[in-house]
């Protein structure tokens, strides 16, 4: 298995592959268990991210537009759509959520986290929120901009964020 990304959810780790199968390593007994859960359904997009939402565990699949910068002859690409999943424990499946009412997710490498809109002034529910992890040409700024947004998963609408210079990946400031 290949990870797309992995999170810790429950007391174990998770991984997800390219498909949405997932393998969990509980490192709480004596030595380590892992074992994989084969879902019933493939899930396509061209990266995928694991998200604990208020318990639940949610697989968001981004789908993304490549073309070819000729200034640069770099591949660049954006960000054209997310689709969002539940994992159903009973049936071994994910669920794709047409809504994520009050929940905000924030998208990023090895870094994806939920929030509730409400908690926050002028934060609104049901967005993806998004950072450029898909393409070092893109992070440089070269071949075009970065690919930094919000995602509305109501009416599938992007609004394209400003970027700035990234904090090291070593820092991880406070939203408080």
């Amino acid at each position: 298995m290949h990870g797309e990304d992995v999170i810790y959810f429950n007391g174990a780790f998770y991984a997800v592959d390219k498909f949405g199968s997932i393998a969990v390593c509980d490192l709480n007994g004596d030595s380590p268990v892992v074992k994989f859960i084969n879902v019933v359904q493939q899930i396509d997009g061209d990266m995928k991210y694991l998200v604990d939402a208020m318990g639940e565990l949610l697989l968001v699949a981004r789908y993304l537009e490549f073309h070819i910068d000729m200034q640069y002859y770099m591949e660049v690409c954006k960000t054209v759509k997310f689709r969002v999943f539940r994992f159903d424990w009973n049936g071994h499946e994910w669920k794709e959520l047409a809504n994520l009412h009050d929940r905000v997710l924030v998208l990023g490498d090895n870094s994806s986290l939920a929030l509730l809109a409400s908690d926050y002034r002028g934060c609104r529910g049901n967005m993806i929120y998004f950072t450029d992890d898909h393409s070092g040409s893109n992070r440089d700024s070269v071949g075009g901009d970065h690919d930094v947004g919000v995602y509305n998963l109501g009416d599938g609408s992007i609004h394209e964020l400003p970027c700035y210079p990234c904090w090291p990946s070593w820092i991880t400031p406070s939203l408080c």
